[in-house]
């Protein structure tokens, strides 16, 4: 049977082709018409998704069912037994083809969805030649509308397209309140700028879009209308309909329906009965224009198009979702008009940060066609920071170019703009220039006003003033004559004023961006007041006033000015103060003499501003307002920008995490278009946060030294400092992410492997790493491009494995790393061995290396030797502080330093805290005496020496082969008979010795005396003398005051700071101070006694309220906050030992109160199994050795350090020493956490506290 069926429906079909080859040809285009008549797939797809699931089920039900369906075929269950809604879509049309939509509907029929068998008939009525054609009108209505905004190429005189000049634009994606934005976030292309989330179902409903004035907002969305009308969009998007909310302004008293809008606006439209399930994109363009309420609470809700209501309520329920509920709806704005629109009815939100550098240079060369004028201009531009920040807005980019070609086109070197008041006033000077040139024959030099073309722009800033404050944008052609401006005066000035494209008859007029009209307005102002005396913002009369005298109504309307903006919601009046307080400096004025001569006189009313702002500023207005506050001092050329910033971040007066991503952009562009210096970035002044961080990182970008230690810098943080790294315009050289718990090695070193990173400097000291980041940053160092020059690890628990990685590194022939600080890594003798092979390396580069604290010991240095004493080794200072090394370490280093098969490099050897013993430095003082020694720098503070070493180091002082230029004998008690002996080489005319450290060596008056006796005999080299922590006496420090005023005497610094005769005892005790445990700030369940110097645990005291009680944790202070070098002891059982600032938490019991959980504590941790803890960080201890009676705490604050010891038969021994740089006194504190826990302090003779600053003679 089938076999006969093929043919004749062939016969058939062959038949009906002859037939319609004779029809007439109107009657074949209505029959194609009713051919294409059928809904588009997507249109059926759109139907089915409105289906619940229990509805769809139900629908592919009916379809199985052939006796319901009216003889249409039934599809099979096996077919859409697994089909989603567009599998079933294209089951239905393959199946049923043209009948396909008949079908829909039956079956909808069937589970009585009759709103969608209504929808449906809608779609299936217009046609979709209809359709099509009136997308084709509407496309090309925009093409011509969009094209005729052009911009004018005046070194060639021919008009430019904005498609010839447009450069793309960074429009990122914001992410939600109190998260951070990050330069890592995802561009958006223009194409996918109304692509919905991932995780969102169809369209994207409401995009709002923020930036800036001038950030290119409307320039976007004009450059995406185009797009779509020249079909380089996706083709799902059916209509565009571009409003602005100047236009709407218009329309605020008008009732009218949603369809009748759009056919005032868009008359190719009227054709289109139903817009219903159409793929339609709604443009309103500047939300922060609107003078309309957009009362989201009262406005009736609408359901239908064709109903009437006010355009404030069209607005609402459109982006309500009421109207047009399918359609998607895109708004811009500045982001302090942004809260117009409630959140709930926004889906996403995109910023608009106007130019990259990148874009920046091919902005230009698009706008000048003559490549050597366009190259002059980005070269001048990038040599100014200021100008090169400021062109990261698209219109002042626009501007720029408007005014640099000027510039270079009559080979003027005037001051270039640093200010937006400044850039605003050469592009008007340049405007009234070309239409001097064009409309009254002067010559492009000069400089005179021509009278009418003054008035003419007198008259435009009365006109922007006036329009300004009524809130219109957009005005009619008699508003122009009421400010005495005939139409053709104002077309001399395209570049000022347009005529607008009218939706009615009347024409009508704007300035050509908003920020033109506002400073106009700023002119006005100025030039009125000073012309009559009258505030023109009072809204009371005023008297006129003598502006010359009476500096009281100069100092009234600035600051009127400033509530007056302040007072506005919505920033509409922000941008315009900006330009008022920058017109107010005389040298603004001085620009504009030729257009306010006649006026005879200027106004300045600049500190009295400055004030007044800076008063607002600390009443903690709205982020909007106090940024438009900070932009008003940039404008003023204050100073003080950078510091109020930082204050109001830091105080919280502007909280960091309410700030929107554009805010901070907001902030940002100030600070860099300022002239602030901006060399070292430290973001503790601003906000020692990572979320601070990820908004302020173009400041990391452009600063040379970026110190982010103690930040809390995390994973994200790591990754989007990697794109500042491997940016090309990235001026940092040195990057300082210390003391933060995260070991970012693997995210940073995508940047660190660009070729474009010019990292210099990188210090990760205290970062969580370990032996894997060792392995990371070996690849880092042997990196073809590597910039690296210096390396801080100190305080990670490396290892020596750790170490073994970096060294494959260190020895490529394309690390250039000199300097290596490898401190307290966790490092044994073993790593020496990896040491001593890339020092050994001929391509090595490493000149400085720092391995203290780490448990070397002698076996660690006799391993090391090889490196040291390696004919290509290069290494010129080392570093063994805390070491454990003895005096067979300095037999080892005296035979490098004196090494027969080589030269030693070597020039700075720091061997302090070391118990090297009198007898190591004398083995030491043999190779300085060796004319193979080029030792220029020797520290032996605190090894174990005494008065028995200085005859030695006198006669290597003396030895005229000596190099020594720098020697420090810190807290060595060395007591007068050993400086005695040290004199005798000082003496020495040989003798070059240039700084001399004695702090801490028990002198007194006597040694003073031996020592200006021989600074007497030789005067010719030494230059710095510390002889702090000792007891000179009155008459020691007038035997050097008097040497300072002989002028053969180099010496030019003394310390003697510290005195008094304590500091004659000896070893940590010259330190020792008193303290007293502070009852107000002891927890209740802490007892005191012993005169307040021992503390036990208790039940509960009655202690009275005290705000600095700790309620939570059982700790207490000592009632004195510590500086200088102090040392303590005290028994102690179950307790921690600790220091911290005064501003450690007393309430609660969490982290920010517990000793050593924060950044404000250091502590110890004194019980069975010893631990040290910084900021939530420990490490635990070895057990001591013996039977400890005491822990001995030293602090030396100067020097940033804190070393616990215990202490046993009267034997020290050292367990932990803290390395940081402390900001304010320290108190001693102590935590007691058994039951049987207690602290008693220790007394050694009438110890007294040295509070006394560092004094220099």
């Amino acid at each position: 049977m089938r076999n006969h069926v093929l043919p004749l429906f062939s016969l058939l079909f062959v038949s009906l082709l002859q037939y319609f080859s004779h029809l007439d040809p109107v009657l074949k285009k209505e029959l194609h018409r009713e051919r294409k008549a059928m809904a588009a797939p997507f249109e059926l797809l759109g139907i089915l998704e409105d289906l619940a699931d229990s509805e769809f089920k139900k629908f592919k039900w009916y379809l199985q069912q052939a006796e319901v369906l009216d003889g249409f075929a039934a599809i099979s269950k096996s077919q859409l037994e697994n089909a989603d809604r567009m599998d079933t879509v294209d089951e239905i049309i393959d199946t049923h083809n043209k009948n396909a939509v008949e079908v829909i509907m039956k079956t909808l029929k069937l589970i009585q969805k009759n709103d969608l068998v209504q929808r449906l008939s809608n779609l299936n009525s217009m046609s979709q030649e209809s359709l099509s054609d009136c997308q084709h009108k509407l496309k090309s209505n925009l093409q011509k509308r969009f094209h005729d905004l052009f911009e004018q190429a005046t070194e060639s005189g021919k008009q430019m397209q904005k498609n010839e000049t447009y450069t793309e634009l960074c429009v990122t994606k914001e992410v939600p309140e109190g998260q951070s934005a990050t330069c890592s976030n995802q561009t958006i292309n223009i194409e996918d700028v109304l692509v919905p989330k991932p995780d969102q179902a169809g369209a994207l409903r409401t995009l709002m879009t923020k930036g800036g004035s001038g950030t290119g907002k409307t320039v976007l969305t004009r450059k995406f209308v185009l797009d779509w009308a020249e079909d380089k969009l996706r083709n799902d998007i059916q209509f565009v309909f571009p409003f602005t909310f100047r236009e709407l302004n218009f329309l605020k008293e008008r009732q009218c329906s949603w369809m009748d809008l759009l056919h005032q606006f868009f008359a190719e439209t009227k054709e289109v009965r139903s817009f219903d399930k159409l793929q339609i994109v709604f443009i309103l363009d500047g939300l922060d224009e609107c003078r309309l309420p957009l009362d989201f609470h009262n406005n009736e809700i609408l359901s239908d198009v064709t109903e009437l209501s006010s355009v404030d309520a069209l607005l609402t329920n459109l982006i309500m979702g009421k109207l047009f509920p399918t359609a998607s709806v895109w708004i811009t704005t500045k982001p302090e008009a942004a809260s117009q629109i409630l959140p709930e009815y926004i889906n996403m939100v995109t910023e608009v940060r106007g130019f990259t550098d990148m874009k920046i240079d091919e902005y230009f060369r698009k706008r000048f066609r003559n490549k050597e004028l366009a190259s002059s201009i980005i070269s001048h531009v990038k040599a100014s920071q200021s100008l090169h920040i400021m062109c990261r807005i698209p219109v002042l980019c626009w501007i720029t170019a408007t005014v640099l070609e000027d510039m270079f086109k009559t080979n003027e070197r005037r001051e270039q703009p640093k200010t937006l008041t400044e850039m605003y006033i050469h592009f008007l000077l340049v405007q009234i220039k070309l239409a001097n040139v064009k409309y009254y024959g002067k010559a492009e030099t000069d400089p005179t006003c021509i009278k009418g073309t003054s008035k003419t722009i007198l008259s435009l800033g009365k006109l922007a003033f006036e329009q300004l404050q009524k809130g219109s944008l957009i005005f009619y052609e008699a508003d122009l004559k009421e400010c005495g401006i005939d139409v053709g005066a104002a077309s001399e000035f395209p570049r000022i004023i347009k005529e607008n494209a009218a939706f009615n008859q009347d024409k009508l007029f704007s300035f050509i961006h908003l920020s033109v009209q506002e400073f106009l307005a700023a002119f006005h102002v100025i030039v009125s007041f000073i012309k009559s005396g009258v505030n023109p913002l009072s809204q009371e009369q005023s008297q006129p006033s003598s502006v010359d005298k009476d500096q009281s109504a100069v100092k009234g309307l600035f600051q009127s000015a400033v509530d007056h903006a302040l007072q506005n919601p919505n920033g509409h009046l922000d941008l315009f103060l900006c330009f008022l307080v920058g017109l107010s400096l005389h040298t603004h004025q001085a620009l504009l003499q030729n257009l306010t001569r006649q006026l005879g006189s200027s106004l300045e009313s600049n500190q009295d501003t400055v004030q007044y702002i800076r008063k607002r500023i600390r009443e903690k207005p709205s982020p909007e307002r106090c940024i438009s506050l900070f932009c008003c001092l940039n404008e003023l050329k204050d100073h003080s920008l950078l510091e109020e910033i930082q204050q109001s971040l830091r105080t919280g007066r502007l909280s960091s995490e309410k700030l929107s991503s554009a805010q901070w952009s907001t902030l940002v562009f100030i600070i860099l278009s300022s002239e602030t210096e901006l060399n070292m970035f430290d973001l503790k002044k601003f906000s020692a946060s990572e979320e601070s961080l990820l908004n302020l990182l173009p400041l990391v970008q452009a600063s040379r030294l970026s110190l982010l230690d103690h930040c809390q810098v995390s994973s994200r943080g790591c990754r989007a400092l990697a794109l500042v790294l491997s940016s090309p315009s990235s001026n940092l050289r040195a990057l300082d992410l210390s003391y933060n718990q995260y070991d970012g090695v693997y995210d940073l070193a995508v940047g660190l492997q660009d070729p474009q990173c010019r990292l210099e400097t990188l210090r990760l000291s205290n970062c969580g790493l370990t032996d894997v980041s060792g392995r990371y940053l070996s690849h880092v160092l042997s990196y073809q491009f590597s910039s690296l020059r210096e390396l801080d690890l100190s305080n990670n628990n490396l290892c020596d494995s750790g170490v073994y990685f970096l060294s494959m590194g260190l020895e490529r022939p394309h690390c250039k790393l000199e300097t290596l600080r490898l401190v307290r890594c966790g490092l044994t003798w073993e790593v020496c061995d990896s040491v001593a092979f890339f020092l050994s390396s001929q391509s090595s580069c490493v000149r400085h290396l720092d391995l203290s604290m780490n448990n070397l010991q002698d076996s660690g240095v006799l391993v090391l030797r090889g490196g040291l004493e390696s004919p290509h080794g290069k290494l010129e200072a080392l570093r063994l502080r805390f070491c454990n090394l003895s005096e067979k370490s300095c037999g080892v280093l005296a035979s490098v330093l004196t090494s027969q098969t080589s030269t030693s490099s070597l020039r700075q050897l720091e061997l302090c805290n070391n118990d090297l013993q009198d007898s190591g430095v004398k083995l030491l003082t043999v190779a300085l005496e060796s004319p193979r020694c080029n030792l220029e720098i020797l520290r032996l503070s605190n090894c174990m020496v005494s008065e028995r070493s200085c005859e030695a180091l006198a006669s290597a002082l003396s030895s005229k082969t000596s190099s020594l230029k720098e020697l420090d004998l810190s807290s060595n008690d060395l007591q007068d008979s050993g400086v005695k002996l040290l004199s005798v080489g000082l003496k020495s005319p040989r003798c070059i010795l240039e700084t001399l450290r004695l702090s801490g060596c028990q002198v007194t008056e006597e040694g003073c005396s031996s020592l200006a006796s021989a600074l007497s005999s030789n005067p010719s080299y030494l230059k710095e003398l510390d002889l702090s922590y000792n007891h000179p006496g009155d008459s020691g420090v007038l035997l050097f005051s008097a040497g300072l005023e002989d002028p053969q005497w180099r010496l030019d610094t003394l310390k003697v700071d510290h005195g008094g005769v304590q500091r004659l005892r000896p070893g940590l005790w010259k330190y020792a101070c008193e303290l007293t445990l502070d009852p107000n700030t002891a927890h209740r369940e802490l007892s005191l006694s012993d005169g307040n110097r021992k503390v036990t645990r208790v039940e509960k005291e009655p202690y009275p309220y005290h705000p600095e009680r700790f309620d939570k944790v059982t700790q207490l202070l000592c009632t004195t906050g510590l500086m200088g070098r102090c040392y303590w002891e005290v028994q102690a059982k179950h307790t921690d030992i600790s220091v911290t600032y005064k501003g450690i938490s007393r309430r609660g019991d969490n982290n920010d109160c517990t000793f050593g959980r924060n950044d404000k504590s250091w502590s110890l941790r004194w019980s069975n199994c010893p631990r040290v803890e910084h900021n939530c960080k420990d490490t635990y201890l070895s057990n001591p050795q013996g039977d400890p009676d005491r822990v001995g705490v030293f602090l030396d604050w100067h020097a940033g350090s804190v070393s616990f010891y215990s202490i046993s038969s009267g034997t020290q021994t050292h367990l932990h020493t803290f390395h940081c740089t402390f900001t304010e006194p320290v108190y001693p504190g102590f935590g007691l956490f058994c039951d049987d826990s207690f602290v008693s302090l220790t007394s050694r003779g009438n110890a007294v506290i040295s509070q006394a600053s560092d004094a220099e003679i």
